[in-house]
């Protein structure tokens, strides 16, 4: 198609100069954003786009709410510049827990999101490791949820000729990722039977699987307080597990995450940096999505399939 323009909002600027470096041909455009006095965001592109292919790139750290308005404002300020082509690149996507109703009178935030990304005049959305699947079914414009499975399984693998890992989610919800892994691997897998009895605090009840005298690999799609998954960690030990791993695309960690991490029973954390972080302890392992995104926008630029990259968790 037309020349590949990388447009990069605050939130991640070293990985869009990575992705940019990587994609033969493209270039990273010149923008300015700036934050008004009273707090709101302007934003310029200093070159042209008219005709261009843009791939913005944003993701939701530590003031997701600043950073959904900086890619709206953005993703229109590209349209008005005559971009011939907009697509939201967004590792980490905002609202994507919140996908359903989950009572009387609240939201289904992911539904607004991909309404205003539309509205913004984005043409295509370019996300990762939703939390349900089936948020994809929210969008009424073309999204490509991509899976991050081929930048930790050769690790993995490895790991696991070592480890004989059982492969466990912390919940029931996420057994379908859990048994993706353990396919791979050819491991057993377990999960944790959880009972919750107020908002955002649950009781680990047993294990359904054996992990006693076992060496466990547990995989969630985030890791946001720690609350939920350091708890996990600590039954899973108290109950006979040996050494014990962690899996999770989208590092949030909020508050004091990277405390109660460091003080687990956790050997490793693996993750990738959708969100950007500064100087991560020792046990976090960081993978980096940018070759994963710059392969994508490659073949959506060339109108070439990406069904190989996308999620499909069966």
């Amino acid at each position: 198609m037309s020349e590949i323009a990388i447009v990069s909002g605050r939130t991640h600027y070293e990985l869009s100069e990575r992705i940019s470096k990587l994609i033969p041909g493209s270039k990273l455009i010149e923008r300015e954003i700036i934050d008004f006095a009273n707090g709101e965001i302007f934003t310029r592109i200093n070159e042209t786009i008219r005709g261009k292919d843009v791939f913005v790139i944003q993701t939701f750290n530590s003031d997701p709410n600043k950073d959904l308005v900086e890619l709206l404002i953005l993703l229109q300020t590209i349209w008005l510049a005559s971009a011939g082509r907009i697509t939201a690149v967004l590792p980490y996507i905002y609202g994507s827990r919140q996908d359903r109703k989950t009572g009387p009178r609240t939201p289904i935030t992911i539904k607004l999101i991909a309404d205003i990304l539309k509205a913004a005049k984005a043409n295509r959305v370019i996300t990762m490791s939703l939390h349900s699947p089936h948020s994809t079914a929210a969008f009424d414009i073309n999204i490509d949820n991509l899976s991050t499975a081929k930048i930790f399984v050769p690790k993995l693998i490895e790991l696991h000729k070592e480890k004989n890992f059982v492969v466990v989610s912390p919940d029931a919800g996420g057994l379908q990722k859990a048994r993706y892994y353990a396919s791979i691997l050819n491991s057993d897998i377990a999960f944790a039977d959880k009972r919750r009895f107020a908002k955002n605090k649950s009781e680990i009840l047993n294990f359904v699987g054996d992990i006693n005298g076992r060496n466990c690999l547990v995989v969630d799609d985030m890791i946001d307080t720690a609350g939920s998954i350091v708890d996990v960690a600590e039954k899973m030990k108290s109950v006979g597990a040996l050494e014990i791993y962690c899996l999770a695309t989208h590092l949030i960690l909020s508050g004091n995450a990277e405390e109660r991490i460091a003080n687990s029973s956790f050997v490793k954390i693996f993750g990738t940096d959708s969100i950007h972080h500064e100087n991560l302890s020792k046990k976090f392992e960081i993978s980096s999505i940018d070759s994963l995104l710059a392969n994508v926008i490659i073949n959506i630029n060339n109108d070439e399939s990406v069904m190989e990259l996308v999620e499909h968790r069966t």
